[in-house]
C-alpha cells in the first residue's frame, strides 16, 4: 500500500520536544477541555510546550464536529444520566442550545490556539479514508484524520488514541500508554 513508503509508525512522548508542525487529534483538545478526562493534566502540559515552541497545529473543520459532539454528550450526562443521553437531546431540542454555549466556548478557546491552521476534509481525503479503513481497521473518523493528515504533507498527529500507532508513515505524539508501548528502542 503507498500510505507513507510502508515504514512503521513513530511513537514519541509527550515528554519528547514537541513537532514543529502536527494535526490535532480532537482526542487531545478534549482532554485539555474537559478537567475530568483521563489525560487532561498530560495534554495541557503538552499544549504549553506547543505553544512554547511555536508549534503549527493543523485541525480539521470535522475535529470541531467531534468535539462538539462530545461536550454535548458530558453535558447530557452530567444531567441525564449515561443511559439514553442522546434520545434526552433529540428529544430536547432545548437542551441542545442551553449547552451550545459551551460548544462556543470551547470552540473560541480552540481557535484563539496560536499559529493552528483549520482544514476542511475534502473528497479525495474522504476516498484515501475508505482506504485506510480497509487497510488498518480504523474507525471512520480516525481515517478520516489520518488521510488528512497524509493528503496534507503534515504526518504527524498529536492524540490519545492508540489506534493511530497502527498507521504506517505516521509520526504520533502522545501520552497514552498502550501507544507508548510501541515506541521504537
Amino acid at each position: 500500500m503507498p500510505e507513507a513508503s510502508r515504514r512503521q509508525p513513530t511513537v514519541f512522548s509527550f515528554q519528547d520536544d514537541p513537532p514543529e508542525i502536527a494535526y490535532l487529534d480532537p482526542s487531545f483538545l478534549l482532554n485539555v477541555l474537559v478537567a475530568e478526562s483521563t489525560y487532561h493534566a498530560e495534554c495541557v502540559d503538552f499544549a504549553r510546550r506547543l505553544e512554547d515552541a511555536e508549534s503549527i497545529l493543523v485541525l480539521s473543520n470535522l475535529g470541531l464536529d467531534e468535539i462538539w459532539f462530545v461536550l454535548l454528550r458530558v453535558q447530557a450526562v452530567e444531567e441525564h444520566g449515561e443511559k439514553g443521553w442522546l434520545s434526552f437531546l433529540k428529544e430536547r431540542p432545548a437542551k441542545v442550545m442551553e449547552y451550545s454555549s459551551r460548544l462556543e466556548e470551547a470552540t473560541l478557546q480552540i481557535l484563539e490556539i496560536p499559529r493552528l491552521l483549520l482544514v476542511e476534509i475534502t473528497a479525495s481525503q474522504s476516498l484515501r479514508a475508505l482506504r485506510l479503513m480497509a487497510h488498518y481497521g480504523l474507525l471512520p473518523r480516525d481515517s478520516l484524520h489520518a488521510a488528512a493528515i497524509f493528503e496534507t504533507g503534515v504526518g504527524v498527529i498529536i492524540t490519545t488514541d492508540a489506534d493511530f500507532a497502527l498507521v504506517e508513515g505516521l509520526e504520533m505524539y502522545t501520552c497514552n500508554p498502550k501507544a507508548l508501548q510501541l515506541r521504537q528502542p
